[in-house]
């Protein structure tokens, strides 16, 4: 087998965070309601990616969600969107209450 190159596992990364951020905003902001719309911006530079994402749900906020690696989290089939999307970007920014998604990968 051959081994990924940074640049293939960092796509991937991207690709992870941009799908979870994507399954929030339809699922947990716009709560599957298919009058509303989420919307992806990509900003492709020199030196980084930034991908805005936005909803029209109700925003939330990031401290009250619960963290995946606790041991009562850890069994659960989901809450680990936000934790991966963290993990995978270099930065990422909730604004407007949660309904903006700002990500960015720096190359």
């Amino acid at each position: 087998m051959r081994e990924k190159t940074s640049n293939q596992e960092a796509q991937e990364h991207e690709t992870l965070a941009v799908i979870e951020a994507g399954t929030n905003a339809i699922k947990h902001g716009n709560k599957e309601d298919t009058d509303k719309t989420a919307t992806f911006e990509f900003l492709i530079d020199d030196d980084k990616l930034t991908v805005i994402i936005t909803d029209e749900g109700p925003g939330f906020e990031r401290e009250e969600v619960a963290n995946p690696l606790e041991p009562e989290n850890l069994l659960k089939s989901s809450g680990r969107g936000l934790f991966l999307m963290e993990a995978c970007m270099d930065e990422v920014e909730y604004e407007a209450k949660g309904t903006i998604v700002k990500m960015v990968k720096y190359k």
